[in-house]
């Protein structure tokens, strides 16, 4: 999934669902940073570390399903 992809998918579960993924743009805990870079080196992805909270949950979710399927 594209970087444009994630924006879309982003933007769309803020329009439809607001409120669940809101969380003030505050950035990523420590526990989130921690397993978004284990996924990232498992998926050959860059990690980033300017995610917020919110983006950082999504990220992982998609690692996640993608470090699932491999």
């Amino acid at each position: 999934m594209s970087k444009v992809d994630d924006a879309r998918r982003q933007a769309m579960i803020n329009t439809t669902t607001p409120g669940i993924y809101d969380a003030g743009g505050q950035a990523m805990t420590p526990a989130q940073a921690e397993r978004l870079r284990a996924l990232s080196t498992v998926c050959g992805e860059d990690f980033d570390a300017s995610l917020s909270e919110a983006d950082a949950a999504i990220r992982i979710e998609q690692l996640e399903k993608r470090a699932s399927q491999e």
